[in-house]
């Protein structure tokens, strides 16, 4: 599945007869391409692949203390991202005969990880990269290594260590890992599109360098990107560039890391980095604005090493875990930008008539798209998930916006952690954030113009959410286009459940008002009972109605199709039978 799949190559690096290659899919995102001539079908690639399987994280520590850190060489701090822990780890390893695996431009601007053996071939690994790397073999490599003895040091993004791991396994104290704080990752050709626009169409192979984070003109934060080419330079701020803003803001990144897996403890790697920022300057009163490192120790071995390089640093303080939650991808992963899907679908068509810059400003700045608010993350309830994907496919078809699902915090525990219908809810109903509160639902009004409540017994008020009214749209705009189709009141009359297994009870005078002023602001109601009509017209003066449900909306066709995309039902593995 595209929603699971990372693109880390652990695949690549365990298939015994080289099946397995990273390509760009579409043009884009690297994904596993098989050769089936030379495929023998041993599933070593299936067994070792860190999204079919993932893998426990090794970390056996409680973590509840991050260091915070920077070297004191001022020139290895100034040309390195935060405060300059990677690279004095790096030499650490280096000086003892081993290597160092990490993401390197290579001389036409792609991303590779590579391994070196010399301190003077370190500086590419340093500095961050916003974009996907290629790891090729590196795993297999890193392998060959540690078991001839050799002490090995991997950086990379979490998937990455976990594939890693996975190929080259976890008892050794000649390998160590380092997954960093990580928002997740643009393509390649993404980047290399935008440099291409920077330099004004010219060829990348002029390209003299590119600094995503460079500290040179007002410090640590805000940082600059600079681009250096021949004839010319470019310097903007962050916040001002739009491939970092589009970044930032997670419309460009890989779908897999709108959901990441690893964003999380335990962690991955045996060490943790990434930067201090804020915290920085109102724990540690560190203020001279250069950069420092944020450092957590996963495990023992991580431990060792530190003590070994803990000389490196001006300053080594203690802060807690939790201070570095708020701003940073350590507990929680990033969410999918409202307009990713548009945007993807508009880069990949082959009549676009613009830069890839140019429809980063469109689509981050869309402010006419649909979304549907029903029970589409009822991860165990078959029906109620076949409802929103078909009124999704619907709409789409007519109108050629995908629309998104509001993923609504429920008062119960909200997201389910289990179930037979997550994985086909992450690749074919594409969701908001996961939504807490009224400031949440009042930002999508930045991004939709049409919101359409429905199908399933959405209007029964059984205290699903904070707020019952979020289901008639409290939070929406006037100026925006407000409907329903196939909406249930759940029986035959109004009435509420104020308990498990509790009788229906009639709302309150109060309630039935309110509900009454917000149906008043619907363009257009359609219900999917013939009570429901009747429930309209009668307690609100709201003219509605009767419709199909939406899964009659598609047709076998449509649903052939959606099956033909899932696993082999002919293994006799996973019987499935839905009777109506």
């Amino acid at each position: 599945m595209e929603t699971k799949c990372t693109g880390c190559g652990a695949c690549v690096n365990v298939c015994p007869r080289g099946a397995i290659e990273l390509k760009e899919r579409n043009g884009y995102f690297l994904f596993p391409e098989i050769d089936a001539a030379k495929c023998n079908h041993c599933g070593l690639c299936l067994k070792k692949c860190p999204a079919a399987a993932p893998r426990p994280a090794p970390s056996k520590v409680t973590n509840e203390v991050a260091y915070g850190c920077y070297v004191k060489d001022e020139v290895e701090r100034a040309r390195s991202s935060s405060g300059g822990f990677f690279q004095a780890l790096a030499k650490y390893v280096l000086r003892q005969g081993g290597a160092v695996c990490g993401a390197a431009f290579t001389k036409d601007w792609r991303l590779e990880h590579v391994i070196i053996t010399d301190e003077e071939d370190l500086f590419p690994l340093q500095r961050s990269k916003y974009l996907q790397s290629n790891t090729k073999n590196v795993y297999a490599d890193i392998k060959r290594r540690v078991t001839s003895g050799q002490l090995c040091l991997f950086v990379g993004t979490p998937c990455q260590v976990a594939a890693c791991k996975s190929v080259v396994g976890d008892d050794n104290d000649n390998f160590l890992c380092v997954d960093f704080l990580c928002h997740g990752v643009p393509p390649e050709r993404l980047f290399r599109e935008h440099i291409e626009c920077l330099t004004g169409g010219g060829a990348i192979s002029e390209v003299l360098d590119v600094h995503f984070r460079d500290k040179a003109y007002e410090g640590w934060n805000p940082s600059h990107i600079v681009v250096k080419w021949n004839g010319g330079t470019y310097n903007r701020r962050q916040i001002d560039d739009v491939y970092f803003k589009a970044f930032a803001e997670n419309m460009t990144i890989r779908r897999s890391c709108g959901d990441c897996r690893y964003a999380r403890f335990p962690r991955q790697g045996d060490f943790t980095i990434g930067d201090l920022w804020d915290v920085a300057e109102a724990e540690l009163k560190w203020k001279d604005n250069n950069g420092v490192s944020a450092v957590i120790l996963n495990t023992s071995k991580a431990r060792r090493f530190f003590d070994g390089i803990r000389s490196e640093f001006v300053k080594v303080k203690k802060v807690y875990i939790r201070s570095l939650t708020a701003t940073n991808n350590l507990q929680t992963h990033s969410w999918m930008h409202p307009n990713a899907i548009r945007f993807y679908d508009a880069l990949l068509r082959p009549t676009r008539d613009c830069t890839v810059d140019v429809l980063m400003e469109r689509c981050l700045k869309l402010d006419d798209g649909i979304c549907l608010l029903n029970f589409h993350d009822g991860h165990s309830n078959y029906g109620s998930v076949l409802t929103g994907y078909a009124l999704k496919e619907k709409v789409r078809s007519l109108t050629g916006i995908v629309p998104i699902h509001v993923h609504l915090w429920s008062v119960d525990g909200g997201e389910q952690s289990a179930g037979d219908l997550i994985d086909f809810n992450r690749e074919y109903l594409p969701a908001t954030e996961l939504i807490r509160n009224r400031g949440q639902l009042n930002n999508l009004n930045k991004y939709f113009r049409t919101f359409i409540c429905g199908p399933d017994v959405v209007w029964r008020n059984s205290g699903y959410t904070a707020d019952f009214y979020w289901f008639l749209f409290n939070f929406a705009r006037f100026s925006r286009n407000i409907c329903s189709y196939g909406a249930s009141f759940g029986y035959p009359f109004l009435g509420n459940i104020t308990a498990e297994d509790a009788l229906p009870e009639r709302p309150s005078v109060a309630d039935i008002k309110e509900r009454k002023r917000l149906m008043k602001r619907f363009a257009h109601i359609s219900v999917r009972e013939d009570s429901g009509v009747e429930i309209c017209h009668d307690e609100f003066d709201v003219g509605a109605e009767h419709v199909l449900d939406s899964v009659f909306l598609l047709s076998a066709a449509d649903y052939s199709k959606l099956i033909g995309q899932g696993p082999d039902s002919t293994s006799g593995k996973h019987p499935v039978r839905y009777i109506l």
